[in-house]
């Protein structure tokens, strides 16, 4: 189930290289290694942006500049990670 999930929400050419892997923790493992890269070049780009300009509403780079903040990777599911999900699905 987790693994039809994680192959159904990746695009192509990441499915392509994940589909072969036998359990969603090696996916999960990869998809992390792969994605986990502090930009901070464009993270400072955003930045500079963000406070040169009046978005008029819009959220995008707020949220771009949100995900590029650095989180340590949750490894169980406990309250506050369940509080916290439930607060990025609002």
């Amino acid at each position: 189930m987790v693994i039809s999930w994680i192959l159904g929400n990746v695009n192509e050419t990441i499915k392509k290289s994940i589909m072969f892997m036998s359990t969603a923790k090696d996916m999960w493992k990869n998809l992390e290694q792969r994605f986990h890269v502090n930009n901070g070049a464009r993270r400072y780009q955003i930045c500079k942006i963000l406070y040169e300009i009046k978005q008029h509403g819009k959220t995008v780079l707020w949220e771009e500049l949100y995900d590029l903040t650095n989180y340590p990777p949750i490894s169980e599911m406990n309250a506050e990670v369940s509080e916290y999900v439930r607060f990025r699905q609002q």
